[in-house]
């Protein structure tokens, strides 16, 4: 009976770790990306310029001779040198100090930030929000505003030479990437939501779940509101997928790859 009851206190004791571990909140660090790692998302950028322009969204990109036939004919990469053209970025347009301004104002939304993640728990463990250990909050001059990579929970900002953010409020748009994380793979890629139902799910999610930490968050102008009627702090909280399930069944989805 002795040892039963043993047993019985370290399975308990197993369990409260293990959801000690599990409801821990995330880790935020900040930094600028790498010489190799900005040559890499300018290239990314250059390879989607024709979506971005689509989508009516306002790309930055390098100030070089190298670069610019690039940008009036993407098709050029694949004739590119691309070891030569990244020696060129890391010695003639890539500088480290750009960036210390925008690193010490990102600094700033640190408190923010750790308040809204520790709020998005309860989502991972309702209905499996997606949540990294960590998450790397890293500088860029390039590229339309925001970016994340629900692969590792990198999300990408830009900023400028003088501390300048898209936002005002940049702990708003630092979030606003990482709910697009948590939401990639088991919401927008399981019901094949289009650009503008994603952007404005993020956007519901910021502006009514998140609203006690997110106090003025601002919706983007252009938007698809059809989904507006399913979302509230209920359905955010308890099951966000069973309520875009029923969202893709009223506005059937076009299956990926269909014409």
């Amino acid at each position: 009976m002795r040892k039963q009851i043993i047993l019985l206190f370290f399975i308990i004791s197993g369990i409260f770790v293990y959801k000690l571990f599990e409801t821990k909140t995330p880790q935020v660090v900040f930094r600028a990306q790498t010489a190799q790692e900005e040559f890499a998302h300018c290239i990314y950028l250059i390879k989607k310029l024709s979506w971005f322009k689509q989508q009516g969204y306002n790309v930055s990109l390098p100030e070089h001779k190298a670069f610019d036939i690039l940008y009036s004919s993407p098709e050029e990469l694949s004739q590119t040198d691309l070891t030569k053209l990244e020696t060129i970025f890391a010695s003639e347009v890539y500088r480290i100090d750009v960036f210390n301004k925008g690193l010490s104002v990102l600094k700033s939304a640190e408190k923010t930030v750790s308040k809204a993640l520790k709020k998005l728990l309860p989502l991972n463990q309702n209905w499996g929000f997606k949540l990294f250990p960590k998450y790397e909050i890293v500088l860029t001059l390039y590229g339309p505003g925001g970016h994340y990579d629900s692969k590792t929970g990198k999300v990408t900002i830009k900023t400028t030479p003088d501390g300048k953010f898209m936002q005002p409020n940049i702990a708003h748009l630092i979030v606003h990437e990482i709910v697009h994380i948590g939401i990639e793979d088991n919401i927008i890629q399981k019901y094949n939501l289009k650009h503008w139902e994603k952007e404005r799910l993020v956007d519901l999610i910021c502006s009514i779940y998140l609203k006690d930490i997110l106090y003025d968050y601002k919706t983007q102008k252009k938007h698809d509101t059809n989904i507006d009627e399913f979302i509230n702090y209920k359905n955010i909280l308890k099951n966000l997928q069973s309520t875009i399930k029923t969202f893709a069944a009223k506005y059937p989805r076009i299956k990926r790859g269909a014409l």
